[in-house]
């Protein structure tokens, strides 16, 4: 199985945007691990969802990301929903309430704030060469202090669950793909989606020639 590290195309496309929350938005508590209770994704956002929206390009992009939210086109939900695949819950419309520039409002389509499903998909820390500054100790969440670098990224195959979308343990940060939803991306042309190979994505958070 091909997995793939879903990135945005900034920089790299026309239809290039940001959202951010509004700042009179309501947020909830964040999710936790129910083994070691330490906390495993941001704070949860809860309707309306009023967004601002600043496009880069010229096109309207198809996805967009949050701090802990997706922001999708009413065009990639419907393709989504039709295609049968799985890992994103449609948490309600987006209520923009301002677009920069002002001239991307005409046409403007409708969008949808999207979650994606934390999955019990475990991420192979050992064979994907990653580096915490204090290795995990809790088997559930597998997330230690200040993750610093990874080589790549290789997910346990037998527990991923088929998502096509999804958090993996111990990778929190990092939206993983199925080949399947690539194949999605590329036959509906989908604006705004970078997909990097699992086995050729990698960072480094703290370089060694960086120095405090």
């Amino acid at each position: 199985m091909n997995f793939y590290v879903l990135k945005t195309s900034i920089g790299e496309s026309s239809a290039e945007m940001e959202f951010y929350a509004t700042d009179d938005s309501v947020l909830g508590e964040a999710p936790r691990c129910p083994t070691c209770n330490k906390f495993i994704g941001m704070l949860k956002w809860k309707p309306p969802f009023r967004v601002e929206i600043k496009f880069w390009g010229t096109k309207y992009g198809d996805i967009s990301f949050g701090p802990g939210e997706l922001l999708l086109s009413e065009r990639l939900v419907k393709s989504y929903m039709s295609e049968n695949l799985k890992g994103i819950r449609i948490l309600g419309p987006a209520e923009v309430v301002k677009v920069v520039p002002k001239r991307m409002l005409k046409g403007l389509p409708k969008y949808y704030i999207g979650e994606v499903r934390r999955s019990n998909a475990i991420f192979d820390d050992i064979a994907s060469g990653a580096v915490w500054e204090t290795p995990w100790t809790c088997e559930t969440c597998r997330q230690g202090i200040l993750f610093k670098r990874t080589k790549r990224v290789v997910i346990k195959e037998e527990t991923w669950e088929g998502d096509d979308l999804f958090y993996a343990r111990g990778l929190p940060g990092s939206i993983i793909t199925s080949e399947r939803f690539k194949e999605f991306v590329d036959k509906h042309q989908i604006l705004g989606a970078k997909l990097v190979k699992a086995s050729k994505y990698s960072f480094d958070f703290y370089p060694k020639w960086y120095k405090w």
